[in-house]
Formats: C-alpha cells, sequence, structure tokens
C-alpha cells in the first residue's frame, strides 16, 4: 500500500528543482542522497516546464488532481510554452508532449514519493518488530509488464517463497541491489526501483514471515531509526562572484538554509539535521519559502506537532491524514541536549489506580507508556513536586532519573514559542523529554502513608 498524501506532498516541498541537460543514465551515477534532495526530470533543462511537472507531480500527491487532468494541463502548458521535442525524437519517450512521458514521469515521480515515505513509516517505532518484511507486488497494471521481476529479485540477491512471492526483510541489501541492478533502474532502495515499473511494496507481518520460515522465534528486530531525511547533511560551497547575488539567493531560500562563512547549509526544518534545543528552536523560528506555504505552519510541520504537543499531552494523535507522531519523534530525536544532573517527573495519582501503579513496578521496572509518543519530565524538583499534588486528595508520586543519557530538551523551545502554546505550559519552562518505550530500572521506592506520597528513584536501561 502506497504511504500518506502527506508523506509525499511533504517531501516534495522540501526538494530542489534542477533544470539540467543530464541524461537518466547520467542522473543516476548521482547518490541516492543527492537524487533524494532534487527534482529532476531526463534533459528538462528549461526550469519553467520543470516547475510545470513538478506542480502536477504534488497535484497527483496531495489528491488535488488525477493522473489525466495533469496530463492535459501538462500538454496545454508545453503548447504554451512553444515546447519543440528535438528532430526525430517527436512521439517517443523523449518527447516531452507525448502521452508516454508525461504520463510515465507524473506516475514515477509520485510513486517515488510514495516510496520514500513507506519506507520511512516502516521503520519508525515498532513497525519493524509488528512488520519485519516487505513484499514486492504489483501495484499499477502494465499491458507489457517491464522486466521479469522475480528474475530480477533473485538476480539481486532475493529468494522466492512459496508460490513464487518476493518478500525479505525490511533492512536486507536485496532491496537496495534492485534499485541499482539494472539498465533501467532508478538508483533507490524503495519503489518503484525501475522507470515505470507499476511496482510497490505491502508490509509483512511477523506471524506470516514466521510462517514462510522467513525468521524463527529467536529472531529479534534491529534497533528502530528513522531513515535519514535527505536534507540531513546538505551543504554547497557555489561560487558566487558578488554579494548581491549572494543575498538574493539567501532570500530566495529564506528559513530553509542559512550561510555558514562561504559555506550554504540546508536547515532541513522538518528533517533529522541534530541541533541544539535553542539552535532548532531558532530554525523553526523563520519563514520557509514560498512553495511551504500550503502546509502546516507554513511548512513548519514539526514545530506544529511539537506545539500541538505540548498544549494538550492527553489529547494528542495522529489522525491518519498526518504525520504529527512521526514529526514530533524526529524532532525529540535530532536534538543534542546539554548534559543535566536530575530529571523529575510528577504524577498525581488517584488512590484507586496506586496499587495498579505498583504492580507495573513490580518487576523493579518503569517504562513510559507506549500510547503516548513522548512521556513530560523535568530539571525542576519543584515543578515535579507541584504536578504531583495538582489533585490534594491523590497520591503524589515524583519520579527521578540521575544521569539522563537519552532525554532531549524542548525547554528553548518552549522558551521561543510560549505564546503559540495554547494549554498548560511547564513550570518554569523546563519541558524535558522521554520517546515511548524508553525503559528505567527501579533503585528505590519511598511510600509515606501519612502525606500519601511515594518517591522513586530510577537510573536509565540502555535500549
Amino acid at each position: 500500500m502506497p504511504a500518506t498524501v502527506s508523506d509525499a506532498f511533504n517531501l516534495l516541498a522540501g526538494k530542489l528543482s534542477v533544470p539540467s541537460e543530464l541524461r537518466t543514465a547520467e542522473f543516476s551515477m548521482l547518490p541516492q542522497w543527492l537524487r533524494e534532495r532534487i527534482f529532476y526530470m531526463a534533459a528538462v533543462n528549461r526550469g519553467e516546464i520543470l516547475e510545470g511537472f513538478r506542480g502536477e507531480v504534488g497535484a497527483i500527491a496531495s489528491g488535488a488532481r488525477g493522473l489525466e487532468e495533469s496530463r492535459k494541463l501538462l500538454e496545454r502548458m508545453l503548447k504554451d510554452q512553444n515546447y519543440q521535442p528535438l528532430p526525430g525524437q517527436e512521439g517517443t519517450i523523449k518527447d516531452l508532449a507525448s502521452m508516454r512521458r508525461i504520463q510515465t514521469s507524473l506516475r514515477t515521480n509520485v510513486s517515488l514519493l510514495q516510496g520514500w515515505g513507506q519506507k520511512n513509516r516502516g521503520l519508525l517505532g515498532g513497525a519493524v518488530s509488528a512488520f519485519p518484511g516487505w513484499e514486492l507486488v504489483r501495484f499499477l497494471s502494465r499491458k507489457v509488464p517491464r522486466g521479469d521481476w522475480p528474475e530480477r529479485f533473485e538476480r539481486a540477491g532475493g529468494e522466492l517463497s512459496a508460490g513464487g512471492r518476493m518478500i525479505a526483510l525490511k533492512d536486507d541489501p536485496v532491496w537496495e541491489e534492485l534499485g541499482n541492478g539494472d539498465d533501467d533502474s532508478i538508483g533507490c532502495d524503495y519503489p518503484p526501483f525501475a522507470w515505470g515499473s507499476g511496482m510497490a511494496w505491502r508490509q509483512v507481518s511477523r506471524r506470516e514471515m514466521l510462517a514462510l520460515g522467513l525468521i524463527d522465534d529467536t529472531w529479534t528486530p534491529p534497533k528502530p531509526k528513522p531513515v535519514k531525511s535527505p536534507n540531513e547533511s546538505l551543504e554547497t560551497t557555489p561560487q558566487i562572484a558578488t554579494r548581491e547575488i549572494r543575498d538574493a539567493l539567501s532570500q530566495r531560500l529564506k528559513g530553509l538554509a542559512e550561510w555558514q562563512d562561504d559555506t550554504l547549509v540546508f536547515t532541513d526544518p522538518n528533517g533529522t539535521r541534530p541541533f541544539a534545543p535553542d539552535q532548532l528552536a531558532e530554525v523553526w523560528a523563520r519563514e520557509l519559502p514560498g512553495t511551504f506555504q500550503s502546509l502546516p505552519g507554513g511548512g513548519q510541520m514539526q514545530r506544529e506537532a511539537v506545539l500541538g504537543w505540548m498544549a494538550n499531552h492527553r489529547d494528542f494523535q495522529d489522525t491518519g491524514d498526518t504525520n504529527a507522531w512521526a514529526d514530533l519523534l524526529r524532532a525529540a530525536g535530532r536534538i543534542e541536549s546539554p548534559p543535566v544532573a536530575k530529571l523529575y517527573r510528577g504524577i498525581s495519582l488517584p488512590p484507586e489506580k496506586l496499587d495498579g501503579f505498583l504492580g507495573s513496578l513490580a518487576t523493579d521496572t518503569y517504562s513510559t507508556r507506549a500510547e503516548y509518543p513522548l512521556e513530560s519530565w523535568t530539571d525542576s524538583a519543584a515543578a515535579a513536586d507541584w504536578y504531583s499534588q495538582v489533585r490534594d486528595k491523590d497520591w503524589h508520586v515524583v519520579l527521578s532519573v540521575s544521569k539522563p543519557q537519552n532525554a532531549a530538551d524542548f525547554s528553548p523551545i518552549v522558551d521561543r514559542f510560549a505564546d503559540s502554546i495554547q494549554g498548560q505550559l511547564p513550570i518554569g519552562n523546563s519541558e524535558w523529554v522521554y520517546v515511548s518505550g524508553s525503559r528505567f530500572r527501579v533503585l528505590s521506592k519511598v511510600r509515606d502513608e501519612a502525606t500519601r506520597s511515594l518517591r522513586i528513584e530510577l537510573e536509565e536501561v540502555a535500549s
């Protein structure tokens, strides 16, 4: 199943259009990380034509238009631009105005966006544990399918399962080889793998992988990690002759990139580039270029997810039409937090829930709740005490952990965007977070019946 509309549309918004004379084979020589950062079409060197195709790819990815409507609009655009194919290319795949070229360009670009988004979502959180494998399946029918895909799968190092099914673990090198091993390969380790293939992925559950003999009961998933964003390490040193040109480029890119001496470094506002928390707050405070303005928060989706979560932890959710959870987890994962001696969490616990809470600690372990993407902590003991006592008749529970290693500091972001947070701000704006599934060992529990207080000392367990 393809990824959500927002996956594809948001990725497209972050790409840089690159008009070029390069052909498909020459583009395929570029590394995957670079091709993921740019929107290009083989031998299309006119920027206005490239932008026309980009606009229709975005319209299809967002659901605003269908393929046939976009094709007709592109035919009209090419006519208005006085486009003429080279002699001998009329009506061929090299003719931009041909139905075949337009449909192939639209379908392939949308499929690439969806494939990247599907890969990203399939590797987040507990997705790998529940669904360890991908199966390569046909998503779009073809009158004459290109290539023998089972043969290509085996040639790439895969082994066919019962019934000739093409299934492998999500981290199997077969996927990278499949996208790079043939003349028509696109050069990416996710669908559609080859130009006009019509191929896609479906996730394969753990139970099905066990039944097929592709894993056994001893199999454990690799440590989950988000797919690095296409712009995490992107920087360039353009040869610019005048200050005016440099300033014009800076104005065009706005908050998407910043000058560091003579190097233009992309800020990756919705990606994974690491930042100190105050630096990330600065990146999120900047306006992005016009192409981002149709997206939530003017394109600052991570910022909007973080502010929404801060405003109301309990009701924060991913509706299925958004990637709010993924945006929130990426934001927490990219922050390079300063060292802190101790973190605290205050909980006001109704008496009828005390036994259940203590029961969850029976194995001397504490885990953050799976139903929330993050758990709120603070570096202020006074703030934790206040949170634990918001209801007088409740038990006042305070957790503490010394020398935390894996918490993310959101405090400078709270400070910077306090006016935009609609809800209960953290006391003193101290806001640290642990991601869902973080685990701790219980070192001590001190219970005082007279004051209805419970203090628990923890230490982190390496994930």
